[in-house]
């Protein structure tokens, strides 16, 4: 190492550290800005992997630097990894190029630049064709989730947020942005200057230096008898080493006042991230539950509505909670231009449905007649969805019947029937011919119950039982009887109808006169009869379905199926006085009736929820061969 050429060395050092302070300036660009407090940290952080890829193989020391600046910053490791991944593919695009630019420089006859060139072009292609399979492909994304659930759930949920965050960011366009593309820029011109001053300084050809700096520039130093016989071994370790040791010590004695002014100008000249430079899926999650709920229907395949919700619906907010549901629709909190709303979100026919919802709220909210209001709504191609105001201090009716004396929820069901009457009488219609309730039967009736009792006898036998009562699916074949269904409707009265009366569809809303309002119509159910409306409440308290469908309790065994049922005293209250309410408007015969329209609900929804949970389809299974056996007691 010739003296007179320290001063180059030294130039060649300062031009490496001022790339490496770039570089870490580079990396801060694909963070959020509230994500990294202390920005030294990163640089402190890549000082640290570049030390230990010096004595150690494999890279791992990219490992220790994505551990590192994760503790210190408290971000996702897979956010963290996905982000040094990001940058490397970067480097990967640019190191091609420099190659590229090479090889044609010397007239194609440069040592080991194809073999450079193939592996780097290579390695680049490889990673963009899985982040684009990831992204793209359902098969793919099912066979990381098989491959990652040979661990416990932990460690299967952060492979597969590892693998989607990197697609996420490698094909998210942060890498395409005019500051990172220029920072870049900025940061490989240091690199060559100080590979170019340093192969001035030893005598070197710039194009060796290159691929030396680029593949393994400390491996030989690892073997005393190559340092001695070649000293430019040695320049090449005093050269990267002084870079990387000078952070070293400045992380070590925490605040040196130049470097502090050096990352004061960087952040003053704006290598920082911008809010809003890069939207990932996982800022779109307020809670760690609710992403692990996307990520988990996103790679299983399992909920597609779940998945399209996750990439389509929420790209205008984020989701604070997601509500259970018994449909196809998904209900979440989402918090949109810093208010919070009630989303409605559907894909398909379900979509279209959630659309008429909308229309039919839109259409019959009145001062008489307590609906909930529609903010706004999205039509996209394969999707809809709609916003509700969240109310403050408001309930569902469900919880609020269980938290409160019976008085006061016997009142509010009072009042909604009251309500609900005189909807009815003001919206009424013509009688259904016969074609109408044959549809309804053969739509609702016949189609589900063949599809109920083949699934019934994959467990069962032709007798079974369910809480030690006897039940014989003999008795099923009455519901694929379309003579019978038809004698069982005497009331062919139509009208427009909310058609999903549930309990939990009505919202206690204190604050408010009156103090509730109903939400989520079906208002096309064929057959517009108003008895379904009192049948969907029956529905919720005859047999406790809000319970059920929240916290069912099922087992199955020797051809025997066990329920626990869930139903409250408020809720046998309520039944008795919707049961004495109906009395005295419809009569006996009504009430049978209405009983009627509540086993065709049980009909229509077990279908679905033999598709969401097989376990909870024998449990509704069961609460239906209950409702045939005591409707069959009163039928026509």
């Amino acid at each position: 190492m010739p003296v007179e050429n320290l001063w180059i060395y030294a130039v060649a050092s300062l031009l490496l550290l001022a790339a490496h302070v770039i570089r870490s300036a580079r990396w801060a660009l694909l963070f959020a800005p509230h994500d990294i407090t202390r920005r030294f940290d990163l640089l402190l952080g890549l000082a640290l992997g570049y030390a230990i890829n010096t004595i150690i193989p494999w890279r791992l020391g990219e490992l220790f630097r994505i551990w590192f600046v994760a503790s210190k910053t408290s971000l996702r490791l897979s956010h963290v990894a996905s982000t040094v991944v990001a940058e490397r593919l970067a480097d990967l695009l640019a190191v091609s190029l420099i190659t590229i630019y090479i090889i044609l420089g010397n007239g194609g006859k440069v040592s080991d630049g194809w073999a450079f060139l193939a592996i780097s072009m290579t390695a680049l292609a490889l990673v963009l064709l899985c982040c684009r399979l990831i992204r793209r492909s359902n098969k793919a994304r099912r066979l990381i989730w098989n491959a990652a659930s040979v661990f416990n759930d932990q460690i299967r949920n952060d492979l597969i947020d590892l693998a989607w965050s990197i697609s996420e960011m490698v094909l998210g366009g942060a890498l395409l942005k005019p500051r990172f593309l220029i920072t870049t820029i900025v940061m490989w011109t240091l690199y060559i200057a100080s590979y170019a001053a340093f192969a001035y300084a030893s005598a070197q050809s710039l194009p060796d230096m290159i691929f030396t700096m680029l593949g393994s520039p400390l491996k030989p130093v690892m073997d005393p008898a190559t340092a001695r016989e070649n000293p430019v071994v040695l320049a090449v370790l005093l050269f990267t080493a002084f870079p990387v040791l000078g952070v070293l010590l400045y992380g070590g004695m925490k605040q040196l006042p130049a470097v502090v002014r050096l990352f004061n100008a960087r952040g003053r000249y704006g290598f920082y991230g911008v809010k809003g430079m890069l939207s990932r899926t996982r800022h779109r999650f307020k809670g760690e539950a609710e992403y692990k709920y996307f990520l988990t229907s996103l790679f299983s395949g399992n909920n597609n509505v779940a998945i399209s919700f996750g990439l389509d619906a929420i790209d205008d907010g984020k989701v604070h909670k997601l509500f259970p549901g018994g449909s196809d629709a998904i209900t979440a909190m989402v918090e949109v231009n810093e208010r919070l709303v009630i989303r409605k979100f559907a894909v398909g026919a379900a979509g279209d449905k959630l659309r008429a919802q909308r229309e039919w709220l839109g259409n019959y909210r009145s001062n008489s007649f307590p609906l909930v209001d529609i903010i706004r709504d999205c039509q996209k191609p394969q999707s809809y969805h709609y916003d509700m105001p969240l109310v403050v201090a408001s309930n569902d009716f469900y919880d609020f019947i269980h938290t409160n004396p019976v008085a006061q929820s016997k009142r509010v069901l009072t009042e909604v029937i009251e309500h609900i009457t005189r909807f009815h009488d003001s919206h009424s219609a013509e009688a259904a011919s016969d074609a109408i309730v044959q549809k309804y039967l053969a739509d609702k009736a016949v189609a589900n119950a063949g599809v109920i009792i083949k699934f019934a006898k994959t467990f069962l036998a032709e007798r079974y039982r369910v809480n030690g009562m006897e039940f014989n699916l003999e008795q099923w074949k009455f519901l694929q009887d379309p003579g019978w269904l038809l004698a069982q409707i005497s009331d062919r009265s139509t009208g427009v109808v909310h058609g999903d009366l549930t309990i939990e569809n009505i919202i206690i809303a204190p604050q408010q006169s009156p103090d509730w309002y109903i939400i989520d119509p079906n208002p096309d159910n064929v057959f517009n009869t108003r008895l379904i409306d009192w049948a969907k409440l029956m529905q919720s308290v005859h047999l406790g379905y809000e319970g059920l469908n929240r916290n069912f309790s099922c087992t199955v065994g020797d051809n025997s199926i066990q329920l626990l049922f869930t139903r409250s005293q408020a809720y046998t209250e309520l039944h008795n006085q919707l049961e004495s309410l109906i009395r005295s408007k419809y009569g006996e015969e009504g009430l049978r009736e209405i009983y009627f329209h509540e086993l065709i609900n049980y009909l229509r929804l077990i279908p679905y929820k033999i598709r969401q949970d097989p376990q909870k389809g024998i449990c509704f299974f069961g609460c239906a061969s209950i409702l045939l056996k005591r409707y069959l007691e009163r039928a026509v």
